[in-house]
């Protein structure tokens, strides 16, 4: 019976053993399968986020171009804002100075209305003392004939 038992113990044994091989070589090939499915899936996965990391460097640089584009227009902005008060300024100032040239100008034509009043004033002073000279000398073109025919009338009168 020992060697029946004994016997059966090898038999165990080999069959523990050749149970023990053959799980070992389905765990393993389980293990070795589910390995290159995980290597697979992390290759894929890694692909893709290797695309991902494309597109982000690519919006980034778009995101960057945009930026500096904002960053010139604000430039550009503030720029026209400049020009734009330095020529505001400008027209306050010609607009200021065309209401003193209007102020000039009209001072100027009211000078000339007072100027021309004046003459036209003086002009006909002028005529009204020409035309009492003209009559002052017929007078006195009168008077003197006057006084000639007296003296005339005197000498006659005186020489008998």
């Amino acid at each position: 019976m020992i060697g029946f038992i004994t016997n059966n113990v090898n038999v165990l044994l080999l069959a523990f053993l050749v149970f023990l091989l053959a799980g070992g070589f389905i765990y393993f090939n389980y293990q070795d399968s589910r390995y290159v499915q995980l290597y697979d899936q992390k290759q894929e996965i890694q692909t893709q986020l290797t695309a991902t990391q494309q597109n982000l460097t690519a919006n980034q640089q778009r995101l960057q171009e945009i930026f500096n584009e904002l960053q010139s227009k604000l430039q550009d902005s503030v720029k026209f804002e400049t020009l734009y008060n330095n020529i505001s300024g400008q027209r306050n100032q010609l607009q200021s100075d065309l209401a003193s040239l209007q102020n000039n100008y009209n001072s100027e034509v009211q000078r000339r209305k007072a100027a021309e009043t004046a003459r036209d004033t003086y002009s006909k002073e002028l005529q009204a003392a020409q035309t009492n000279i003209t009559v002052s000398t017929a007078l006195i073109s009168a008077k003197d004939a006057l006084i000639s025919q007296l003296q005339s009338q005197v000498a006659t009168c005186a020489m008998p």
